[in-house]
């Protein structure tokens, strides 16, 4: 059993709210995980990074192109920091392909 145990965890999600939730849960089940098993848990500063919304039209045009090529594809969100999500915090209409 380790006495001391590190990680990182990363949510992402591109609403806002739900990430705001899910950080006032994970909080309130540390503290309660801890006191039940005598341990502390610390979960550091967080790294909030706000969501940055993709342009629909694009979005949609990638997933016609990827129709018309028979590629199968998904929605997902992304919380890396590329350069496309400062071109949509700055309102230049962006979309990422994986």
């Amino acid at each position: 059993v380790p006495g001391l145990l590190r990680f990182s965890l990363d949510i992402r999600s591109e609403d806002a709210a739900l990430l705001a939730g899910l950080d006032t849960w994970l909080h309130a089940e540390a503290a309660r995980i801890g006191a039940a098993r005598g341990v502390t848990v610390d979960l550091g500063t967080p790294t909030h990074t706000d969501p940055a919304l993709m342009d629909a039209r694009l979005i949609a045009a990638l997933e016609r192109a990827a129709a018309r090529s028979a590629t199968p594809c998904r929605r997902m969100a992304s919380g890396a920091g590329h350069d496309c999500m400062t071109f949509a915090s700055q309102g230049v209409p962006s979309a990422m392909l994986f």
